[in-house]
């Protein structure tokens, strides 16, 4: 599967505490919670999961608890090269509410994307 293209997973990833790592599936996970701070008082990010392949260095996919520009929050989907809104809420929810709401749509984006399968090669008729 193709790995995210917004890159900003690795500054996250590496400068926020995980909530929690785990295994979902034939997929690793990991959680972050991402904080405000003095000079970014209000980030885009309250919590994004990202997932990846078990042989992976890149996670494929990204789900994201988001702030819009109306004060409201989102939750986006990320694969490859693109986002999607999913949800919208005038509060954000508190983690255990966007982790049961996550772990669904990886499985539903995933439905249809198995690792890819070495061909072989048929033996010849007799």
């Amino acid at each position: 599967m193709e790995a995210i293209q917004d890159v900003t997973w690795i500054k996250h990833l590496h400068a926020s505490t995980p909530v929690e790592r785990f295994s979902h599936g034939r997929f690793k996970a990991v959680a972050v919670a991402i904080p405000s701070t003095a000079a970014h008082h209000n980030e885009q990010y309250r919590y994004r999961m990202f997932f990846f392949e078990s042989s992976g260095s890149s996670p494929f996919m990204a789900v994201n608890l988001e702030s819009d520009l109306l004060d409201g929050w989102r939750l986006t989907v990320q694969t490859g090269s693109t986002r999607r809104i999913v949800n919208r809420f005038d509060v954000a929810p508190a983690y255990e509410t966007f982790r049961s709401l996550a772990l669904p749509l990886v499985d539903t984006e995933t439905l249809y994307s198995k690792p890819c399968r070495r061909k072989t090669r048929s033996q010849p008729k007799p």
